[in-house]
């Protein structure tokens, strides 16, 4: 976020704590579940900063971003793991907060100096509607099961307005064992993605 502006949490929670860690929580840890452990999490924190994939993904990201994106108004990254991309806009010059629902995510977010982080999701009801003026969804939607509930819920938290970056793997055909490792429900085609929603 940008030096000297700060998000005030209570336009877009209706309940929330701040932890002694910065953090700012939706839920209880005890009821997260995510599809990735916090093993999993670490693991990745400990490659992304040298990863050639998330690097040049964080980079073509902020490139779209630029062209859609308000560098004014807060941008959600939904979903955003360990932070990375997160991270990288912020640099960027982007209003950042990460809403994760990983608490481990959420502690190597912290640990990578992000001042935002969010441990929550997009669907729960401490998630004000119509609050939300940008949101990033990168890789997120394959792994949630009703995918167009999940659409519907994040278009009722968007304010009028507002605008959605979202990525998702494409094309079913190119489904491997990749997608089984990290739980995917499905790749879509545009005309599929656009029916979901």
């Amino acid at each position: 976020m940008k030096e000297g502006r700060e998000m005030r949490w209570e336009n877009y929670f209706a309940k929330c704590r701040l932890s002694d860690d910065g953090i700012l929580h939706c839920t209880e840890e005890a009821d997260v579940t995510t599809k990735f452990s916090a093993e999993a999490q670490n693991g990745l924190f400990e490659i992304e900063d040298t990863s050639w994939w998330f690097q040049y993904r964080s980079q073509v990201i902020c490139q779209i971003a630029h062209k859609f994106l308000n560098e004014e108004h807060i941008i959600f990254d939904v979903g955003g793991g360990n932070g990375y991309t997160t991270n990288r806009m912020a640099l960027d010059g982007y209003c950042m907060a990460l809403l994760e629902p990983s608490p481990a995510a959420c502690r190597n977010a912290k640990r990578r100096g992000l001042r935002t982080v969010i441990c929550g999701t997009l669907e729960e009801e401490t998630v004000i509607d119509d609050s939300m003026e940008q949101l990033l969804l990168l890789d997120v939607l394959e792994h949630i099961e009703d995918d167009g509930a999940f659409l519907r819920t994040m278009y009722r938290k968007l304010a009028p307005g507002g605008r959605v970056l979202l990525t998702v793997p494409a094309f079913q055909r190119l489904w491997s064992s990749e997608d089984d490792e990290a739980r995917h429900y499905r790749r879509y085609r545009l005309e599929q993605l656009k029916d979901a929603a």
